[in-house]
């Protein structure tokens, strides 16, 4: 028995093998031919010798086996043209490339240069319709922000208005093509669910404020806060932040700190390397003391955030910022031992920056020679 179960369990692992290695991915590998063109060409891009580049380019992509090695050639061969001042050349090659399917990692790319090419010949129309068909198509892509803001460039520079009186570029109208894009791309359920939504809605309230709709500015800041919320929203506390701001320009004061304390309340720090930080969260604490102290006049509240500041936010640059401030309320309330402590901590002779600097010109001025 024992030699009979050896004998089946023999059996057992080389069927086990045998259908492990019939089920291996098999991952192919360039040509060499392929790869001979290839280095062809390099060498004649990188001694200057942009047709020559091309044409070996050309043969690399005619000798690929494989579909992604066809394209890498077909790309390079079109940047060569480009180089030799053949862009017109280089335009069906990279239209061919931005056409095939499925999308590998040249066709976005090809897409977006032939927008590019397009706009320096005078192809305005197809340019911006490719622009926006990458936005559209692509927006989870890297080139998906800078095709918006080169159509949105594009557009804003045909509906420009002209300087206004002090000479400066007007904002666009709000009846803008540009402005009728971005509302349409709000609506857009594929580029509202991808990483380009939040800049979208970012670039709507820039120019909303821009030509000072303050509110409409506003609801634009309000639904990325609550469409993109933290961590995954990139705007999130720039969102807010800008919120705060508007607010405090608006007589708002208490709503600015609304905002400001939803940003602080989500910092967390991990307990691996690094933190959930961002870097506008410790501005926003300051914030909230300044709000406190000179839009209020809590001295007490404001006092609490500042002194919070370098606890919650010890690897922050505004720590000094708000130990300053400390020293300047509590200097004002007549605590000066208190202060002129704080004033020398933060102004000590190896500290540099602004709230160093300040800190000794207060120490220099309320606090005297400090005691040996």
């Amino acid at each position: 028995m024992r030699g009979e179960r050896s004998t089946i369990s023999f059996f057992g692992l080389a069927l086990v093998a045998a259908l492990a290695a019939a089920c291996a991915p098999t991952l192919s590998s360039s040509s060499s031919t392929f790869l001979a063109r290839l280095a062809e060409g390099t060498r004649a891009e990188r001694h200057g010798r942009d047709l020559e580049a091309a044409r070996a380019y050309g043969r690399a992509a005619a000798a690929a086996d494989r579909r992604v090695d066809r394209d890498e050639a077909l790309y390079r061969q079109s940047r060569s043209l480009i180089d030799a001042d053949r862009a017109r050349a280089a335009l069906p090659i990279l239209d061919r490339l931005a056409a095939t399917r499925p999308v590998s990692r040249r066709t976005v790319r090809a897409l977006y240069d032939s927008a590019l090419l397009r706009l320096g010949l005078g192809f305005e129309g197809r340019a911006r319709a490719d622009l926006e068909r990458l936005v559209r198509r692509h927006p989870d892509t890297g080139l998906a922000a800078r095709a918006l803001a080169t159509l949105l460039r594009v557009l804003d520079a045909g509906d420009a208005p002209g300087p206004n009186a002090d000479g400066d570029a007007s904002p666009p109208r709000a009846d803008s093509r540009g402005d009728a894009l971005l509302a349409s791309l709000v609506r857009d359920r594929r580029v509202s669910a991808s990483e380009l939504g939040d800049n979208v809605l970012y670039e709507q309230a820039r120019r909303r404020e821009g030509r000072r709709d303050i509110a409409g500015a506003r609801r634009a800041l309000s639904l990325l806060v609550d469409r993109y919320p933290y961590p995954f929203g990139q705007l999130w506390d720039d969102a807010l932040w800008n919120l705060a701001r508007l607010d405090v320009q608006s007589g708002r004061p208490r709503d600015a700190l609304g905002h400001l304390e939803r940003m602080v309340a989500v910092a967390e720090r991990s307990d691996f390397n690094g933190s959930y930080i961002r870097p506008r969260m410790s501005a926003a604490q300051l914030r909230i003391g300044e709000i406190l102290r000179d839009e209020l006049h809590d001295l007490d509240g404001a006092l609490a955030a500042f002194r919070a500041l370098p606890s919650r936010f010890p690897d922050s640059i505004h720590r000094d910022d708000a130990m300053l401030a400390v020293a300047d309320i509590l200097r004002t309330r007549g605590d000066r031992d208190e202060a002129c402590a704080l004033y020398r901590r933060v102004g000590s002779p190896d500290a540099r920056g602004r709230a160093a600097r300040a800190a000794r010109a207060a120490a220099s001025a309320h606090c005297g020679a400090p005691e040996r």
